[in-house]
């Protein structure tokens, strides 16, 4: 009988055993886990803002390629009414006046 319960006790102290050394184990897998989960996120951020900046850089290029363009088609504008300002005036003023007091 008492080696039985020596049996046991032995037993339940391997268990015992065993359960610290699972917990352990699970303890160190966490860690790994959470160590390999911020690795992934940090290299996922790292990427994306890379992207982040490369786009950045395309479409500030795009606003100044655009603000050229209307820039641009606004001289021109510029220049056409300035040419049929020169070249109409007097007759507009002429035109005016008639209007005016005619």
């Amino acid at each position: 009988m008492t080696d039985m319960i020596k049996k046991l006790v032995d037993i339940d102290e391997q268990a015992k055993l065993l359960s610290r050394e699972t917990e352990k184990e699970k303890e160190r897998l966490a860690r790994e886990l959470e160590a390999e989960k911020k690795e992934v996120y940090d290299r996922y951020m790292l990427d994306a803002e890379k992207r982040a900046g490369s786009e950045s850089g395309k479409l500030r290029e795009e606003a100044a390629k655009a603000f050229e363009k209307k820039e641009q088609q606004r001289a021109k504008a510029l220049d056409e009414l300035n040419e049929k300002y020169s070249a109409n005036r007097e007759k507009w003023v002429d035109e005016i006046v008639k209007r005016t007091l005619g």
